[in-house]
């Protein structure tokens, strides 16, 4: 069988406004096949889905021009009549929100349950086949009338002698044959969508196809089925606390190829709200316990269940969460595991998509040349929406198209594990705006641990190297880092522009001001004792201690926590206005000058905007942190003027975008969440100013002067890392600091913030030329960034 041509009937309009003519040459193809084949476009037609001609030793399928939801009827009463594989197949797109369009998905959902039941004779036929005794001796009971249908098989209630209840999954009879000859003819029908151009060439029919043909041919073997529910359930045992959410257990002596039993699972669809009504269960912690274990599963073990559609997702009557059905899994290799977790901080925060394009080069799905640049700038397209509003007003649905219509402009094949953890998260979404509309899944710190990458956990801080001519800091100089005692400020003559990009980003500075006092809608109420949404993502939410704790301590300790980490933001500003006013002194170039003086601006505003907003609507200012204050005391007063660009610029500036990314990503606090807005803006040009300043310089020199730099980088990185650890706090709210360092460190929000912080800085630390695989080690040695 061999397709000859796709022809437009109507030139010069695009797939899908145009009816297409598709013409398939029935030469040497088996006489069983063009039958069926026939068959497929007689019911096609029947139903008003295309137009079919037979032209001698060619047929004919054109498309009929109907409105889609006409269409999208005619199509999912065709698949009904014509059997098992295209029901199937129609369950496929009903469960694919984004990779088909929404109105067949919405069309198609009906088949996930309303297909026709085998007779009973044959059920207990093939039962006693496959189990090679009756019914009776392998049952104490067994119900002739299933609990549901689906077009591979139907499932019955029974019991075994010893008491147990058990449900009987039965294949439906004569499907591998079936299966075999349709999916034959659904290649060649691929095939002709893919040579269509645009919309097909973008869905890469071809490739849904042959993998649905592959996980058909595992979920007709009941085998495999039994082994992964078996698989599943024991990584559940083996793996965190999962006593609320079950599945069924096998029982292995009664499994075969046709027949499967398990016990029974007494409970209700996630979707039968009029069933859950009044149950009394906490809807959104079952949610989230549900999502957790199918997390867990994939990021932790590889395996998941690849088909949570509401009939696989039930909520018990003992109130907990079971996963039914495990005949449609993936497998996530650790490769294919850490690609994810690295592309996730760009996908929550949408500002950094280049983790999302190198994450595809990691998984090999792109499948030419690839033009770096337009792949981020079209994924950052994407991307940046999210920044601005809460994830429960996403639609990963559209999202998903997006990915995809991007992904076929940039030849990048998404693969199959991909595809189907992005289908999960799609039904997720779904639950979630219907059991608990109130819930945020990929925001929920409690599940943030098992997306992201691992840390060493230090032991102590290295010790470092001091230098001559140098003499300490007032105070404690900590690890031996010790800096130059002497200044140089630096004029510069030449006022030609000789760095037309510092030229470009001082114009766009200057265009971007912004006045606190006016931009700022001050007259915004603030409640103190909510910390905008943010309790959860609090280190002390990690806390043992924090079990034990009052209503009104946890909310005083939430109110502590936000006015600390904004405090901190606070002083963090003055630093850099202290730095910045430095640099323009110190820097060799008039254009670094320039846009200097604007940075200097902005950090003004910046103090201004956070003091304000501590003093009026929170009521308080704390004391720097200790690590925060050392760092800033180093940066100002060390003389080299790159030195202060490093640390000001790449590594404190680095670290307040990624962090006020997180804030206005997850509060709920509308005044915090448009300061942030504002204060992004200028941060971005700050990080970009500081790689563009240093851009080249340390090719420059010596290899000694650069493990200077080096050795600064590293204690850096961690007394920003120990900042954050908010000892201070603990011994406010009564926690032993051992205590509530140790929580600290295990903190979702914790780990998730140190792992976006370290993923701004690392790219920037490469593109300056200090980043290598020395300091890469040494920061993966005390807990900076994760372990390869």
């Amino acid at each position: 069988m061999t397709v000859t041509e796709t022809v437009p009937v109507v030139p010069g309009e695009p797939l899908g406004t145009a009816p297409f003519e598709v013409r398939i040459d029935l030469g040497g193809i088996h006489p069983a096949d063009v039958t069926r084949l026939l068959e497929i476009a007689s019911t096609l037609a029947r139903h008003g889905a295309v137009v079919a001609v037979r032209r001698g030793p060619f047929i004919a399928l054109r498309l009929r021009r109907r409105a889609p939801r006409a269409l999208a009827v005619a199509l999912r009463r065709s698949f009904v009549d014509l059997g098992p594989t295209f029901v199937k197949f129609g369950q496929l797109i009903a469960s694919s929100p984004g990779l088909f369009p929404d109105v067949a998905a919405t069309e198609f959902r009906s088949l996930l349950d309303e297909v026709p039941t085998i007779p009973t004779r044959q059920v207990r036929r093939i039962v006693e086949r496959a189990l090679g005794q009756p019914v009776t001796t392998a049952f104490a009971s067994f119900d002739d009338v299933p609990l549901a249908a689906a077009s591979i098989a139907q499932v019955h209630r029974a019991r075994l002698a010893d008491g147990t209840d058990v449900v009987v999954k039965v294949r439906r009879p004569g499907l591998r044959h079936k299966v075999a000859r349709d999916t034959r003819i659904l290649r060649v029908l691929a095939s002709v969508l893919g040579r269509a151009g645009g919309l097909g060439q973008m869905m890469n029919p071809v490739a849904i196809v042959e993998d649905f043909a592959a996980t058909l041919r595992y979920e007709l073997d009941f085998r495999n089925e039994a082994r992964w529910m078996a698989e599943f359930r024991s990584n559940l045992d083996t793996f965190g606390d999962n006593r609320s959410v079950t599945t069924p257990v096998p029982i292995e002596h009664l499994c075969g190829e046709r027949v499967l039993v398990m016990t029974y699972v007494d409970g209700h669809p996630v979707d039968r709200l009029d069933l859950l009504a009044g149950s009394g269960h906490d809807f959104e912690e079952l949610l989230r316990l549900g999502v957790r274990a199918w997390l867990e599963s994939a990021f932790e073990h590889g395996l998941f269940h690849g088909d949570v559609h509401a009939g696989n997702l039930f909520l018990t009557t003992d109130g907990k969460v079971a996963l039914l059905d495990f005949g449609i899994m993936g497998h996530l290799e650790p490769a294919v595991r850490t690609a994810l977790r690295d592309a996730l901080p760009g996908l929550l925060l949408g500002d950094d998509p280049r983790g999302v394009v190198e994450a595809f080069f990691a998984l090999g799905a792109v499948t030419g040349p690839l033009d770096m640049e337009r792949a981020g700038e079209d994924v950052r397209r994407i991307v940046a929406p999210l920044a601005d509003k809460p994830l429960s007003e996403i639609s990963y649905g559209e999202l998903l198209a997006d990915v995809m219509q991007v992904a076929g402009r940039h030849r990048v094949r998404l693969p199959r594990e991909l595809v189907l953890v992005i289908k999960q998260i799609l039904y997720f979404e779904r639950y979630a705006k219907e059991l608990a509309p109130g819930y945020q899944i990929l925001s929920d710190p409690r599940l943030l641990t098992y997306l992201l990458p691992q840390y060493e956990v230090p032991v102590q801080r290295p010790v470092l190297t001091t230098r001559p001519r140098t003499r300490p800091l007032d105070g404690d100089p900590g690890a031996g880092l010790l800096v130059q005692a002497v200044r140089d400020d630096r004029f510069g003559w030449d006022y030609d522009p000789q760095r037309p990009e510092l030229r470009r980003l001082y114009a766009k500075a200057k265009d971007k001001q912004w006045n606190a006092s006016v931009d700022i809608d001050w007259s915004i109420e603030v409640d103190r004792e909510d910390p905008g949404g943010l309790s959860e993502y609090l280190p002390v939410m990690a806390a043992d201690a924090f079990d034990s704790f009052t209503e009104a301590q946890k909310r005083e300790a939430g109110h502590v926590f936000n006015t600390w980490l904004t405090s901190q933001f606070l002083h963090g500003e003055q630093g850099a206005l202290l730095a910045t006013s430095k640099l323009v002194a110190q820097v060799p170039d008039v254009d670094a000058k320039f846009y200097g003086a604007t940075q200097v601006m902005d950090e003004a505003r910046h103090v201004e905007v956070y003091g304000r907003y501590l003093q009026e609507k929170l009521g308080e200012i704390h004391p720097i942190n200790p690590n925060l204050q050392q760092l800033l005391e180093i940066i100002v007063a060390d003389p080299r003027w790159d030195v202060t660009y490093l640390g000001m610029q790449i590594i404190v500036e680095g670290l307040a975008l990624a962090a006020f990314g997180l804030i206005h990503q997850f509060s709920t606090e509308p005044l915090i969440k448009q300061i942030t807005r504002y204060v992004m803006a200028d941060e971005a040009r700050h990080v970009a100013f500081g790689a563009l300043a240093l851009s080249g310089y340390y090719d420059e020199l010596t290899s000694a002067e650069r493990l200077e730099r080096q050795d600064f980088v590293l204690e850096a990185s961690w007394l920003m890392r120990d900042r954050f650890l908010a000892t201070e706090v603990w011994e406010r709210l009564g926690i032993p600091p051992s205590d509530g360092l140790l929580d600290a460190s295990r903190s979702p929000m914790m780990q998730m913030f140190q792992h976006v912080l370290f993923a701004k800085i690392t790219p920037n630390l490469t593109k300056i030329g200090l980043m290598d695989e020395k300091l890469r080690d040494r920061l993966v040695a005390i807990g900076a960034i994760a372990t390869s």
